[in-house]
């Protein structure tokens, strides 16, 4: 487990039940504590069936990943998942120093697995078990950027919204308010825009009309 500051290894196998009765799992089932993972189901199926822990108030990034995927495909899902090594190289540019890969061979499974039951402990599984877990925060950040994309987008209209309205428009604001910018019929093409440019740009829209926004653009 880690925080932002710290990572926190239990062995789970030497303590078994006890290793939650001194409050892990009052954290794990807490509503209050956010817990990010990356492929929550095995460890939900394990710390339930196996010492009765239940998961509670988890941002899962594989599927925060499923769900920027869809966003950017038209609703299509994407047919594999992604694993967290290829999350934290693509959202993070992490260096391959800073990751761990764990691989098992199909042939050697079990003797594969059985190197995480070795106590004590080698020191490259313990660093293996640190690394799974001490970027999962600041990748958390990064995919809820791209999840409120289009809110930060809507926003934008809405800043624009008065603001860039002839004189005529902009005194009738006050009694529109109940009302969805029309711009919001747009949002998706707008995401499209700015997804598909190569450098970054503050974009905001500069005027309305029946046939959609009309939106300018500065480079940074």
């Amino acid at each position: 487990m880690s925080t932002k500051e710290e990572v926190f290894l239990f062995d789970v196998l030497s303590l078994g039940s006890e290793c939650f009765q001194r409050g892990l799992q009052e954290i794990m089932e807490s509503g209050k504590i956010l817990k990010v993972m990356h492929d929550c189901r095995q460890p939900s199926d394990l710390l339930y069936h196996q010492f009765g822990v239940e998961l509670v108030n988890v941002f899962d990034t594989q599927v925060a990943a499923v769900i920027i995927y869809r966003m950017e495909h038209n609703g299509d899902y994407p047919r594999y998942v992604e694993s967290q090594y290829s999350l934290l190289l693509t959202e993070l540019n992490m260096p391959l120093t800073e990751l761990q890969i764990i691989r098992y061979r199909e042939t050697h499974q079990k003797e594969d697995q059985e190197v995480w039951c070795q106590r004590p402990a080698p020191l490259h599984i313990l660093t293996a078990a640190a690394k799974q877990v001490k970027h999962l925060l600041p990748l958390r950040m990064k995919l809820m950027e791209k999840l409120l994309k289009e809110v930060t987008v809507g926003t934008e209209i809405y800043l624009g919204y008065v603001r860039d309205a002839s004189n005529e428009d902009s005194k009738r604001g006050p009694t529109m308010r109940h009302l969805l910018p029309h711009a919001f019929k747009h949002l998706t093409t707008y995401m499209d825009f700015l997804r598909h440019r190569y450098m970054r740009a503050q974009t905001v829209p500069c005027n309305r009309s029946t046939e959609g926004p009309t939106w300018v653009s500065r480079e940074l």
